[in-house]
C-alpha cells in the first residue's frame, strides 16, 4: 500500500494552484498549505514529538496541523474545545501525549487545561506570549506561526504502516473514554477504496462538518486534497443550516449526520431545487430515514445520496447503500417509510451476525454485526481487557463486535445488511456515541442515588438528546445536578433535564429496569428536553 504522504505529495504537485481550503474569507492554493505543512512537520519532527494532542475548530492552521502530523509520523489525539477541561485532561493523560499542539482560536478554552505531568504546548508566538503571562507554569515551545512556509520538503521519519496515525476517543461504558487506535495502514486501506468508489474530481467542492474528533474529518480532508478539490470547513453560523454555506461555497460533495436534514425542514429551510449542484451526499453516524432521503432529494435533485456505515474501530466508513440516484430512479420509486439500509461492505471488509456464541445466525435471522477486514483498529489504548473483549479471533479471522443488531435483507435483488437497534446501552445522539452507562454513572457520582439516563427521540426515532431520571422526591438535588452535570460530560451526553423518580423499577434480576422506566417517564409526559 502507497504510503498517504507520498500521494498527498503528487496531489500537492499536480494541482498547485489550484485552491486546497477556503475558511470564511481565507483561501489557500495547495502550494501554499504544502508549505504550511512542511514548516510544521519539520517542528515536530525536530522537537520528536512522537504523539501530541491537538487542539482545534475547522480552522486553517488544525487542517494544517493534522496533515503535517501525518508527515511528520506525529500520531494525534483531537481534543474538541466544547468538552468538558476534565475529558480533555483525561484523554491527553490516558494517551501519554508528549504535547499539546494548540491552534490560537483555542486560547481561552486552553487556560482552564490541567496538563498531564511535563506535556509541552506547542503554539505560535503570540499565544505562547499570552501563556507566558497567564500559564507561566506551563512549558511552551513556540513554532513561530502556524502560516509560515518552508519551500524544501524537510527530511521525514521512516514510513511504518502498523504505527498509529491518531488515536479517536469515544465513550466508555466504565465511566471513561476509551482511545481508539488506528494505524496509518488502515487508513491509508480506507482512502486506497474511497477514492476508488466515489472518483471524486479535482473540481469538486467538498464541506467539512465535523469536529476533529469525529473520523469523518479525516475522510473530508484527505479525500478533498488526494482529489485535487477544495475543503471547505462550515462556519459555525451554518452548521445547524448548511443550505446557505452550501449555496454560497458551491459545495458539490456534502458530508453529514442525517439530524440535520430534520433541523432544516422543521425551520423549513428546504426549497425544491434549491442547491442543484450539489453531485453527491454522504449520510453517516445514525439510522437515515426514507422520509429525510425524499425530503432531501427534493432538495438536491441532481445529487446521488449515500447511507453509510462504519464504526470508529474500522476507520471510518465500511458499509455503503446508495439510497437514491436520479440518474437511476425518479422519487416515486423511493420506499414511504423505513430506515434505508447500512448496504454492502466496501472491498477487503466483511461483515457477519453472530449469536451471543459468537456462532452465525441463520439468514434473515436477527445477529450482532461483526465487522472483518483490512480497516480494523488496533484496538483500545492501554486497554488489553477492552480490546480484547471487543476485537476477536474466530477460525483465524479477526473481527470486531460492533455492538449494533443487523439482519440480511433482499433489496431490488441484493442482500444488504440493514441496522436494526443496539445489543447493549449505547445510542447515537445526534451521531456521536453515547454509552447510557457512562452516563448513568456520572449521574450517580453527582447525586448519590441511583439514576439512569434515557434517551429522547423523535419521530424517525433518531435520537436528540438525553434526560436524567434521579430516585429522589428533591426537586433541589436535580436542580443541583442539572448545573454541575455540563462541567463533567461533552455538550451531546450532558442530560438536557434531569426529573425525579421516588422509586426505580427494576427487573427480575434486581437492576434498574431501564425499558420500564422509559415507559413509566413517557406516561408521566416527562420524556422531553424541556
Amino acid at each position: 500500500m502507497t504510503d498517504l504522504v507520498s500521494l498527498l505529495e503528487q496531489s500537492m504537485t499536480q494541482h498547485a494552484t489550484r485552491i486546497a481550503l477556503r475558511v470564511d474569507d481565507l483561501s489557500l492554493t495547495y502550494q501554499e498549505l504544502q508549505g504550511r505543512i512542511y514548516h510544521l512537520a519539520h517542528f515536530l519532527s525536530a522537537q520528536h514529538l512522537t504523539k501530541a494532542a491537538v487542539l482545534g475548530y475547522r480552522s486553517v492552521a488544525v487542517e494544517s496541523t493534522l496533515l503535517s502530523c501525518f508527515y511528520a509520523r506525529t500520531t494525534y489525539v483531537p481534543l474538541n474545545p466544547i468538552f468538558p477541561h476534565a475529558r480533555c485532561g483525561q484523554m491527553m493523560a490516558n494517551a501519554q501525549v508528549q504535547a499539546l499542539i494548540l491552534c490560537p482560536e483555542c486560547l481561552e478554552y486552553a487556560l482552564g487545561l490541567t496538563l498531564p505531568e511535563s506535556t509541552v504546548v506547542v503554539t505560535d508566538d503570540a499565544t505562547a506570549q499570552t501563556l507566558a503571562v497567564q500559564k507561566p507554569e506551563w512549558q511552551v515551545l513556540s513554532l513561530g506561526s502556524f502560516a509560515t512556509v518552508q519551500t524544501t520538503k524537510p527530511a521525514l521519519p521512516e514510513y511504518q504502516a502498523a504505527q498509529p496515525a491518531y488515536i479517536i476517543y469515544t465513550s466508555g461504558t466504565t465511566g471513561e473514554a476509551k482511545g481508539v487506535v488506528i494505524s496509518y495502514h488502515a487508513v491509508a486501506n480506507y482512502m486506497d477504496k474511497i477514492m476508488r468508489l466515489y472518483q471524486f474530481k479535482a473540481s469538486d467542492v467538498f464541506s467539512q462538518m465535523f469536529d476533529i474528533t469525529f473520523d469523518m474529518s479525516v475522510h473530508d480532508l484527505l479525500s478533498s486534497l488526494l482529489s485535487g478539490g477544495t475543503l471547505v470547513p462550515i462556519p459555525k453560523r451554518f452548521l445547524f443550516a448548511p443550505t446557505m454555506a452550501i449555496a454560497q461555497y458551491g459545495i458539490t460533495v456534502f458530508h453529514s449526520v442525517p439530524s440535520v436534514i430534520g433541523f432544516m425542514e422543521k425551520f423549513k429551510l428546504l426549497k425544491p431545487g434549491l442547491l442543484p449542484q450539489l453531485r453527491l451526499s454522504l449520510f453517516v453516524g445514525e439510522p437515515l430515514w426514507y422520509e429525510q432521503v425524499r425530503q432531501w432529494a427534493q432538495t438536491c435533485p441532481n445529487a446521488t445520496i449515500v447511507n453509510t456505515y462504519g464504526p470508529t474501530e474500522t476507520t471510518i466508513i465500511i458499509a455503503t447503500y446508495t439510497a437514491f440516484d436520479p440518474k437511476r430512479l425518479q422519487l416515486s420509486d423511493l420506499p414511504e417509510h423505513g430506515v434505508v439500509p447500512l448496504g454492502t461492505a466496501l472491498e477487503r471488509s466483511s461483515y457477519s451476525l453472530r449469536d451471543e456464541q459468537q456462532q452465525l445466525v441463520p439468514d434473515g435471522a436477527l445477529g450482532e454485526i461483526y465487522l472483518g477486514g483490512d480497516q480494523l483498529g488496533a484496538g483500545y489504548y492501554g486497554s488489553p481487557q477492552k480490546t480484547a473483549a471487543a476485537f476477536v479471533t474466530i477460525a483465524g479471522e479477526r473481527w470486531y463486535r460492533t455492538g449494533d443488531l443487523g439482519r440480511i435483507e433482499e433489496r431490488n435483488g441484493q442482500s444488504v445488511l440493514t441496522f436494526c437497534g443496539r445489543c447493549n446501552d449505547e445510542v447515537k445522539v445526534n451521531g456521536y456515541r453515547v454509552s447510557l452507562l457512562e452516563v448513568d454513572e456520572c449521574l450517580q457520582a453527582l447525586s448519590g442515588v441511583r439514576a439512569l439516563a434515557l434517551p429522547v427521540r423523535d419521530e424517525f426515532s433518531l435520537v436528540h438528546g438525553l434526560i436524567g431520571v434521579l430516585e429522589t422526591d428533591d426537586p433541589k438535588l436535580c436542580t443541583k445536578v442539572q448545573k454541575e452535570i455540563g462541567a463533567k460530560l461533552p455538550f451531546y451526553m450532558a442530560p438536557k433535564a434531569i426529573r425525579a423518580c421516588e422509586e426505580m423499577p427494576l427487573n427480575s434480576n434486581g437492576k434498574l429496569d431501564r425499558k420500564t422506566l422509559l415507559k413509566i417517564m413517557t406516561e408521566r409526559g416527562e420524556l422531553t428536553l424541556n
